[in-house]
């Protein structure tokens, strides 16, 4: 199963997971008055337009600053996985600043695209609207492989999104898995967040959701993406399973 297999690869890869630890203090001690934390996420404010022109620039600087953290963590997660299974050969370890270029630029595009975006629903009370919200999260659903195209198939940013929206045609059944299990995690960041009070609330959100959501659902991501790969999972699972049992 691969949220099983995807717990076991969280663990396997637990140094490169705690790296992330660098964007944990990263948000701890970032002091803004247009950000938020809650439920384990950073928040921009959607009235940065009224804002200092100073806050502005350094909030989206900020911004641009955890994207490449993330990019990193993300490209070097994924290729991991990936390599794994034999798919990523074409991708050596020294070149992987090529995949991790072209996802940087994507996710530095989206971030700065669906931001301004939202300023502007906002500043005109759309953003509330449920159709717009709608709207939004199934553009997220749809680019959810672009990472995973980019870094094991070192495709271009627009043949990976092209690719990340044709697959769910074939693999809707993973779209319903990915959706509750990520939907579950959050909630769980949030619940976090509220029951442990004002201090530590925040702080263990946040240390839960970048320390184990976002690597455990990227490296879920990743394995479902590689269903594709059909003929090489089986093989896969029964030698993790096999390294699993002599272990114990």
């Amino acid at each position: 199963m691969d949220i099983t297999l995807s717990l076991r690869k969280y663990l396997e890869n637990h140094k490169i997971i705690l790296s992330l630890s660098v964007l944990f203090i990263f948000l701890l001690f970032l002091i803004d008055p247009l950000y938020s934390v809650f439920g384990g996420t950073l928040n921009l404010s959607y009235s940065i337009l009224y804002a200092p022109i100073g806050n502005i620039v350094f909030s989206l600087i900020a911004a641009l600053v955890l994207l490449f953290i993330f990019s990193l963590i993300q490209t070097i997660l994924i290729y991991k996985i990936g390599r794994d299974y034999s798919i990523s050969e074409t991708i050596s370890f020294s070149k992987i600043r090529t995949p991790f270029y072209k996802l940087l630029k994507f996710n530095w595009i989206f971030f700065l695209i669906i931001f301004a975006l939202s300023v502007l629903l906002y500043n005109i009370a759309l953003l509330n609207n449920i159709i717009v919200q709608i709207i939004l999260f199934i553009i997220s659903i749809l680019l959810w492989f672009v990472p995973q195209v980019i870094v094991m198939e070192n495709e271009t940013i627009g043949l990976s999104i092209i690719y990340s929206i044709t697959y769910w045609k074939r693999n809707w059944f993973h779209l319903i898995t990915l959706f509750i299990t990520a939907f579950i995690l959050v909630l769980i960041a949030g619940l976090l967040d509220v029951l442990l009070g004002v201090v530590a609330g925040p702080i263990a959100s946040i240390a839960f959701f970048v320390l184990f959501v976002i690597p455990f659902v990227e490296i879920l991501k990743t394995e479902v993406y590689l269903n594709k790969y059909n003929l090489l999972k089986p093989k896969h699972q029964l030698k993790m399973r096999n390294n699993y049992a002599n272990n114990r």
